[in-house]
């Protein structure tokens, strides 16, 4: 049973972030280059924290499609394994070039990532440890913040073009089939509790009408998992990092050639330029 922790506004971006920090700190008072001023250790070690994390943050976002659907642990190791070997010439890099301790050659290549891939790859795991073991990170949402809109549209009686029989039906199906992944990770039962869906670096912001739930998943797969249930949920992504439920849309606040979707309990979705024009047809039909 997933275990559930308040932690206000929480975002894998403020936690990896806090955690390079830290490892960046602890790394300059343990480290042996006492020849160069506490300064420019302290940036090093803060550049080689933040860009190894971002290294395999970012690898672990690129894993999709059939690698994508493997078990959690396996991707985390993965993606792990594929970072190392892109992070490695990157750190040498700033050791030769930057502070000048040795060449930068094959064997000295080699033998770092020896030295720096296990160590790497179990610090990574390790940080998504919490989600591995199904500790859900939840947020309560509060009232929505008012805003001040250069243009609203609200939708009309008939706006949305949603077929209500074929969304009703699927929504039966769903009692009566195995669930969507991500369903599982947020205890999410209902298709017609989701609001909306927004990635956060590899992983997935779920919010629905009881909350927000943070899950390590990916958006892609999260929608393609939506696909039997829902045919249409492909269309209803509104930005490369928001899907919303067309249901549960209210109004659109338009700025410019973007703009923000206002949702049900608060929720809000951005709209890049590309979807403009798709989500005011929703509105305005």
């Amino acid at each position: 049973m997933n275990r559930h922790f308040r932690l206000g506004d929480i975002s894998p971006l403020h936690y990896f972030s806090s955690i390079a920090f830290v490892l960046g700190c602890i790394f300059t008072f343990v480290s042996d280059e006492n020849q160069y001023p506490f300064g420019i250790t302290f940036v090093q070690w803060q550049l080689q924290t933040f860009s190894a994390i971002g290294f395999f943050v970012l690898s672990h976002y690129l894993i999709f499609g059939r690698l994508g659907r493997l078990p959690e642990w396996m991707r985390l190791i993965i993606a792990g394994f594929i970072a190392s070997l892109f992070f490695t010439p990157f750190s040498l890099a700033i050791d030769v070039y930057w502070l000048g301790i040795e060449g930068f050659t094959l064997g000295f290549l080699i033998e770092e990532w020896i030295n720096m891939a296990p160590p790497s790859i179990f610090c990574w795991f390790f940080m998504n440890l919490p989600w591995l073991l199904g500790v859900e990170f939840r947020t309560q949402k509060g009232k929505a913040e008012q805003q001040d809109s250069t243009q609203l549209l609200t939708p009309t009686e008939h706006a949305l073009p949603i077929d209500e029989k074929t969304l009703t039906d699927h929504e039966s199906n769903m009692n009566g089939q195995t669930l969507p992944h991500f369903f599982n990770l947020c205890e999410l039962d209902s298709l017609d509790d989701l609001i909306a869906l927004k990635a956060e670096l590899h992983y997935l912001s779920v919010i629905t009408a009881h909350g927000q739930s943070l899950i390590l998943y990916n958006l892609k797969d999260a929608i393609a998992d939506l696909a039997p249930f829902l045919p249409s949920a492909q269309d209803w992504q509104t930005h490369r990092s928001y899907w919303v439920n067309l249901k549960k849309v209210e109004q659109l606040d338009r700025k410019g050639r973007e703009g923000t979707l206002i949702l049900e309990s608060g929720a809000t979705a951005l709209v890049s330029r590309a979807n403009m024009a798709k989500v005011r047809s929703w509105l305005e039909a």
